[in-house]
């Protein structure tokens, strides 16, 4: 069995194992013009396992370039801002039932939805 100092040690360079991965693809992906939220996603997810490295300081970091990487990906995300990346926001007014044709919406919802929901319950149950 493995000790705890090792352990973390091997948690530590598997994470910047990941982290150095990560840098690369966002390469790739802010080449890929399409791919930015990709790559936002990913700069996110990589600043989150820099940060988690910093909880736990087992090596040292400098030997990795860690904090190069941390400022790259902080000059990066100057370059391209969250903002560029919308969301399709949706209100939905109103459904209807693929079966009655009846119009619903969250208040009101539709008999025959309900009663199928409640069968499939019950059915399950027994």
């Amino acid at each position: 069995m493995l000790n705890l100092s090792l352990k973390n040690k091997l948690w530590y360079l598997k994470t910047v194992f990941y982290i150095k991965v990560n840098f690369f693809e966002i390469f790739d992906f802010l080449k890929n013009k399409s791919k930015y939220e990709e790559a936002w996603n990913l700069m996110e997810e990589t600043q989150i396992m820099i940060n988690s490295l910093k909880n736990n300081p087992f090596l040292c970091t400098e030997a990795f370039n860690i904090q190069y990487i941390k400022e790259t990906l902080d000059k990066f995300e100057l370059l391209f801002p969250y903002y560029i990346f919308s969301s399709r926001e949706m209100i939905i007014k109103s459904s209807k039932c693929s079966i009655c044709g009846k119009e619903y919406n969250v208040r009101n919802s539709c008999v025959i939805i309900l009663e199928k929901f409640i069968m499939v319950i019950y059915v399950n149950e027994l």
